[in-house]
């Protein structure tokens, strides 16, 4: 809403909860030259205890090319892609950014109000690839309170497949519409990032003590029946080294072998035996 009615030259997002140093825009705006159409900095991390840095890449960046942008796009499917530090937040996230109001105007840019999560992950798609050049600014101006999403699978769990399946409909779509799946790197992530949401959704969502057997078996099937999660599953194996990834992510790909094979039986003994250890 606040997109259709903005009159200036450009928009800055900030959370209700966070806070910015008092020099951001200035500092953004040096470098706002004619082509670029999206300065980004990193943040300072609000913990209970301390306060970190979080910065998303190793010093300054300028991304204007395709192959440059992928470092973008890579990063909001993989958080630590290219991240530097132990990492809390990514530049997928739409704070700590001045936006042209041009650019998103012109593309018609705006956040899908069917995703309850993770809008700015999608919004952030299309705007890295309309922008003309993207400046990354490694200065922390931006202040980001974490606790708030400390617990988010426990606090989503009756409603993971909802918001995992609109997600993946909408993050499919966008690569679909602008051509991303040309890309065999993020081909790579985008597939390794919905094994990811699928396996989070039957461990998190689904395959819980709160849902009878029954329950969980109709659930699971018509979350991966659905054509976003077919694509991913028929296509898994051609973009993504499956050996290394095991060893990398052990239980990701235990949970993905099971969920191919649709072994629904495995998968409720698995959740029987969390819900035992409390887990």
């Amino acid at each position: 809403m606040g997109l259709s009615v903005t009159n200036g030259s450009w928009v800055m997002f900030i959370d209700p909860d966070d806070a910015v140093n008092p020099d951001i825009i200035e500092s953004l705006l040096k470098a706002a030259h004619d082509d670029i159409d999206i300065i980004c900095c990193c943040c300072q991390v609000l913990l209970d205890q301390e306060t970190v840095e979080d910065h998303f890449y190793k010093g300054d960046r300028l991304f204007s090319t395709f192959e440059d942008k992928q470092d973008l796009w890579g990063q909001l499917l993989d958080y630590k892609y290219k991240h530097p530090n132990f990492d809390y937040a990514a530049i997928a996230v739409p704070w700590a950014k001045l936006y042209r109001a041009s650019m998103l105007k012109d593309n018609d840019i705006q956040f899908d109000k069917t995703l309850v999560r993770m809008q700015d992950n999608v919004f952030n798609t299309y705007a890295f690839y309309y922008a003309r050049k993207i400046a990354y600014i490694d200065k922390p101006l931006y202040r980001y309170r974490y606790e708030h999403i400390s617990h988010y699978m426990t606090e989503y769990a009756e409603r993971l497949q909802m918001i995992y399946s609109n997600l993946q409909k909408a993050r499919e779509k966008s690569f679909d519409d602008l051509g991303l799946f040309s890309s065999d790197f993020l081909s790579r992530k985008y597939y390794e990032e919905a094994i990811y949401s699928l396996v989070c959704t039957c461990k998190y969502g689904i395959f819980i003590k709160q849902h009878s057997k029954e329950d969980q078996e109709k659930m699971f099937f018509q979350f991966i029946d659905q054509p976003c999660f077919e694509r991913v599953l028929s296509n898994y194996r051609e973009h993504t080294n499956i050996v290394p990834y095991f060893f990398r992510h052990s239980m990701v790909c235990l949970y993905y072998q099971l969920i191919v094979r649709k072994q629904v039986k495995l998968l409720y003994l698995i959740g029987r035996l969390r819900a035992l250890l409390g887990r």
